[in-house]
């Protein structure tokens, strides 16, 4: 991995065909995301073995009988949904926008809805809801996107939506620890640094080597 990228993120050499390379590639920014992780843990641990201790309270694992969402969605549909809204849309082009759009947008009328999925059991209804109302709101954000995607947004640096979405990915995810304490601040602080370092390796991948091989590894990261 070249680290000069991540001073100046591009995606104008993109490498769709698979390879020894791309391979290589994909298990680097694993373990390396494994990395950080294990030296997030190390460093709570040295700040406070009560909080280490406790750490797994707050960010159940995937397959524990105290986990409320289903298995499948952790591990297979949000890696997917999060590439879409965080990954795609870098290249800061009409369709991967409007589509990252779509996400936010339902995510905040998500409470109104009332769109249960995957809670413990795979509800179909709402996911079907949960389809129509994401394909009524992209139809109207494409037909609109002229007035939402300027043409001038093709000469906004990559570097610019490269770090914005990747800072989001990182903050959404503060949602795992709700309801926050404010005594663990410093624990949410290291872990939206860990996020974000997740978040850039991601987009390394979707960059290099296509949205496929970020949604691969999005996976790996879920399952283990």
């Amino acid at each position: 991995m070249n680290l000069n990228f991540f001073l100046s993120p591009s995606i104008d050499t993109i490498q769709s065909d698979f390879s020894f390379k791309q391979l290589k590639a994909v298990i680097s920014v694993y373990f390396i995301s494994m990395a950080f992780l294990v030296v997030y843990y190390a460093i709570i641990k040295v700040i406070d073995a009560d909080v280490f201790a406790s750490i797994f309270s707050l960010e159940k694992p995937v397959f524990s009988s105290k986990n409320s969402i289903h298995p499948f969605y952790i591990v297979i549909i949000a890696p997917i949904l999060e590439e879409l809204q965080f990954r795609l849309p870098i290249n800061f082009k009409r369709i991967p926008i409007c589509l990252s759009l779509s996400f936010f947008i339902l995510d905040i009328l998500y409470p109104f809805f009332n769109l249960r999925l995957f809670y413990k059991n795979i509800e179909w209804i709402p996911l079907f809801k949960y389809a129509v109302y994401y394909s009524l709101i992209f139809s109207i954000l494409f037909l609109t996107s002229k007035l939402i995607v300027q043409n001038s947004t093709k000469s906004i640096p990559t570097y610019i939506p490269f770090y914005v979405f990747n800072t989001l990915f990182a903050f959404m995810h503060l949602g795992n620890f709700v309801p926050l304490h404010l005594d663990l601040t410093l624990v949410y602080f290291l872990r939206l640094l860990n996020y974000f370092v997740d978040g850039c390796l991601l987009g390394y991948l979707r960059c290099r080597y296509g949205i496929w091989s970020s949604i691969l590894v999005h996976i790996l990261m879920n399952f283990f």
